[in-house]
């Protein structure tokens, strides 16, 4: 098993990136080798290299035509239901998927099938509920109206929301179609924050992790559906309200994760 192991990453160290490489396919198979335990900060590391080749990818042709057909969906008026699209772009670096399974250590959420960033409908989700329970702590909405617009689950009884969020797309016509920047997360003590049993000092030696987050400048296009126009347009206003003061992902208390609405 070993010569296959080692074959392969013989044969993945001469594969170049092309027009139409997957960045999630890229991030999760074409790893090279594993960074030495004793570190040379003179030289790249694999996971270094490996993020700089993502990191100048540019959103390819299938991706473009995918996000076209997409808008297309966008505009669309669903029978019965009120349909909202808005647009809306990058103030800070967005860290999101940091969590997600990553031969990296830190991860990224993706697009499954085109490779390219995206705001998952779940986080979006989450944040206006946030923004809803803001309301109801101000008495501004009620327990009733918060399990009508994003449904509930309680005990034996459970029922969906009356908006339904989608996955938030890049628009690949931003930022030249290169949407992804290359960050740092600097752990000062690893020691300490890895068991807690050894105290922090300044002799302690930092270990820097590289990871991609989104440019700034970056636009992703909205839906939601909702019963009424009013439905939709409120929620509208509540996620966008999220967005410009909350943030959405990681790290948003260092400033991450924060887009404004852009015109149509």
């Amino acid at each position: 098993m070993s010569n296959g192991v080692t074959a392969r990453r013989r044969v993945l160290e001469n594969l170049k990136p092309t027009a139409e490489t997957h960045a999630g396919l890229l991030l999760q198979r074409y790893l090279t080798a594993h960074k030495p335990k004793q570190r040379d900060n003179t030289q790249e590391t694999p996971e270094e290299k490996l993020l700089e080749q993502v990191r100048a990818l540019e959103a390819p042709e299938v991706y473009r035509a995918a996000f076209r057909r997409w808008r297309q969906f966008a505009e669309q008026t669903p029978d019965g239901r009120a349909r909202v699209h808005f647009t809306v772009q990058a103030v800070a670096p967005i860290a999101i998927g940091l969590g997600d399974a990553s031969p990296l250590e830190v991860g990224i959420r993706l697009h499954h099938t085109y490779g390219m960033p995206l705001l998952p409908a779940s986080a979006l989700k989450g944040l206006c509920r946030r923004v809803a329970r803001l309301l109801r702590h101000d008495s501004k909405l009620s327990d009733e109206a918060i399990d009508a617009l994003f449904g509930y689950s309680r005990n034996t009884q459970a029922a969906a929301g009356a908006v339904v969020f989608y996955d938030a797309w890049y628009d690949p016509s931003s930022m030249g179609g290169k949407p992804f920047h290359r960050d740092v997360i600097t752990v000062h003590h690893p020691a300490y924050y890895g068991g807690g049993e050894t105290p922090p000092t300044d002799f302690d030696d930092p270990t820097p992790v590289p990871f991609l987050v989104i440019k700034p400048g970056a636009r992703f296009l909205c839906v939601l559906d909702a019963p009424t126009r009013q439905w939709a347009d409120f929620a509208q206003k509540m996620l966008l309200w999220g967005l410009e003061n909350l943030g959405v992902g990681a790290k948003t208390n260092a400033g991450y994760g924060y887009l404004k609405p852009t015109a149509q």
